[in-house]
């Protein structure tokens, strides 16, 4: 398992999903079966920090990232 550490502030939010490029279905179930931890790290200065403790074919993003992705890929598309 993999640790991910995020600081997020007020109304910031994280999204976890199953990585596109997982192929493995037997590595995905026992991933999921194991489950995923996130622990609130720190608090403080308007913001807190979540430490993501999930295996490889799990990804975890800042949602705002899917926001510029798609940005991004309507602008690519023209």
């Amino acid at each position: 398992m993999g640790k991910l550490v995020l600081s997020r502030r007020l109304d910031e939010s994280i999204k976890i999903s199953i990585n596109p490029n997982t192929v493995d279905i037997d590595a995905l179930l026992a991933a999921l079966t194991k489950g995923i931890t996130v622990t609130l790290a720190e608090i403080g200065c308007g913001q807190v920090r979540l430490l993501v403790d999930a295996p490889a074919c799990i990804r975890v993003d800042r949602t705002e990232w899917e926001a510029a992705d798609a940005f991004h890929a309507r602008a690519h598309s023209n």
